[in-house]
């Protein structure tokens, strides 16, 4: 199946009328180039914009997206998932978005939204790229009353976003061996 952000050629953060522009451009030059509907590449253009367009069925597709880059995590310590999260992140992200993160460079990009709640309908990229924050900011922050509460943040996210509680119990017993003194660690070990 072709990336639905990569055969529109926008960016994952595109809005609804953005991916609509998207569809008839693309549509447009294959037309041009003497493809009409029934042709593969027209079938493939309609195909990403309905799928783009549709609330639910993109927040469907950005999830198996999102599952897939954490099911690529070789271990359990924080730079396998980010090295899992740095590979999807190349697929679904424009090249000045994908720099800018790998580089820290993020003054320009929201991630306030990871720290508060995650919207089923944030696409696949920009999760990924607030779940790599997330990861990010746990690794370099000195405050243990901010890295249990971002962990447990991760955990929150697994358990009710994508359903995986194997992931949540992964990062919950991290919370309670770093942080046994945190409010976070007495919450965990009620979930574990």
């Amino acid at each position: 199946m072709t990336d639905p952000y990569k055969c529109l050629n926008i960016s994952p953060f595109a809005t609804s009328m953005e991916v609509e522009k998207a569809r008839f451009l693309a549509i447009e030059k294959v037309e041009d180039d003497g493809y009409g509907p029934g042709n593969l590449k027209h079938r493939e253009i309609t195909w990403s914009a309905d799928l783009l367009k549709n609330r639910d069925n993109r927040a469907a597709y950005d999830k198996t997206v999102l599952s897939t880059s954490c099911n690529k995590v070789l271990g359990f310590e924080i730079i396998d998932i980010e090295k899992a999260l740095l590979a999807e992140l190349k697929v679904v992200l424009s090249v000045d978005s994908y720099l800018e993160i790998i580089n820290e460079d993020v003054s320009e990009m929201d991630f306030s939204f990871c720290f508060f709640s995650v919207d089923e309908h944030f696409d696949s990229g920009r999760m990924i790229a607030g779940f790599l924050m997330l990861v990010r900011v746990f690794n370099s922050v000195d405050d243990n009353e901010i890295k249990p509460r971002i962990l447990f943040k991760i955990a929150d996210f697994f358990a009710k976003r994508l359903a995986d509680k194997n992931w949540q119990k992964i990062f919950l017993k991290k919370i309670i061996s770093n942080y046994p003194q945190s409010k976070e660690a007495q919450r965990s070990e009620d979930l574990v």
